[in-house]
């Protein structure tokens, strides 16, 4: 896996349509881990971001 495809968590929270403490939330919960690099920062690559998408997607289909 190439670092070209990786975003932080400001850019791959604005492609998934949530906020940064969401993307933190997934990733402390388990739901979406995150990469890391060596410095610890949040990582995420198309599928995760794709992950993220659906896991909200699915919670806003289910709170009608």
């Amino acid at each position: 896996m190439g670092n070209e495809n990786l975003r932080g968590i400001s850019a791959a929270a604005r492609e998934a349509e949530c906020g940064e403490s969401t993307m933190r939330s997934l990733d402390r919960r388990g739901i979406v881990p995150a990469l890391r690099d060596s410095a610890g920062r949040r990582l995420y690559d198309e599928p995760r971001i794709q992950a993220v998408r659906r896991y909200l997607a699915k919670r806003k289909g289910s709170a009608r």
